[in-house]
Formats: C-alpha cells, structure tokens, sequence
C-alpha cells in the first residue's frame, strides 16, 4: 500500500492552475517526523556487518510485527543446544516514543547517543529500546530469546548502531 501511495504522488503529471494556498495542503504532503519516518527501510538502520561478532543470521526477513514495519535477523544456531536470539527493527510511523507500553516489568527512560529513548523488558527473555523519531513516531530495537538481563543490554548496544542512522 505505501508503493501504491508513492507511486501516487511521485507518477502523478496533471497540472492544476491557480495559487496554492494552506487550505489546499494535505497532510501527506507536509514534512512530519511521520514523514520522515515513512521514507525510512528499517533494513537500512541495521546491517549484516552490525551482527558479525555475535555469530552468524539469517535475514533480513521484512514483516509487519505489531503494527510497526519491521527487519527481523536470525542468530543461527550451530547445535541445537545453543542459546541464540532474534534481532528486529521496527519503525512506527504514526506512535511516539512516549506511547510505549509497559509490559509490567517496568519502562525507563532515557537516551540514547542523546535521542530519548525508553527501555522496555517484555519478558523474561525479550527487552525493547525504542528511540524518538520526531514528535509522533519512533523506532524500535528488540531482542527476543535470551534472558531479559542480556536481552536488555544487547538492546541497548544495537540501538546505538541503529541511532546514529535515524534522521535528527
């Protein structure tokens, strides 16, 4: 559907006469923390190189998780016994970093690289760091299948790859 939508507004060629004025403005067309998000491929906030020195992945797989747009990676397992875990990146174009929900195991604040952030643990193996975006959107970093402690930290740590590639 956002294909569809762009296509949309970039393919169109009629021409309208006249002055446009600020009745005339759709909210599509204004620049928002919304907007800027929706240009964003949340397969570009992390990369492949990003995960070398915690194993090998499978991915990126593209998904819709929760209703954020979202890049999952896979640590592949060399025996069946081994812990691993899931990285995902998701982007919500239109939930603030403020409307984190809290899970019941808590939800702090903070900041990452400067950019507000709040920490979410979800589970006893799944925690969230979900970064601001602009006013009204945000992006999240979780990482599910380990316990909630080093979820947590490893959060934390690809949020801080992840930050520095989110428009400011």
């Amino acid at each position: 559907m956002l294909a569809a939508a762009a296509a949309l507004l970039t393919g169109c060629t009629t021409t309208l006469s006249g002055s446009p004025s600020p009745g005339e403005v759709s909210p599509s067309t204004t620049t928002s923390s919304a907007g800027a998000s929706t240009a964003l491929d949340p397969c570009s906030l992390l990369l492949m190189s990003d995960l070398t020195s915690y194993g090998t992945f499978k991915g990126p797989a593209r998904d819709d998780i929760g209703g954020s747009r979202a890049c999952t990676f896979n640590q592949t397992k060399v025996h069946a016994s081994d812990p691993s875990f899931a990285v995902s990146v998701g982007i919500r174009d239109s939930q603030s970093v403020e409307s984190v929900n809290d899970k019941g195991r808590g939800k702090i604040s903070g900041n990452v690289n400067g950019r507000k952030a709040f920490k979410v643990p979800q589970s006893s193996q799944d925690c969230m760091f979900a970064l601001a975006l602009g006013h009204s959107a945000r992006v999240d970093v979780v990482i599910a299948g380990q316990e909630v402690e080093r979820s947590c930290g490893l959060a934390e740590k690809f949020a801080e790859v992840v930050e520095p590639r989110l428009p400011k």
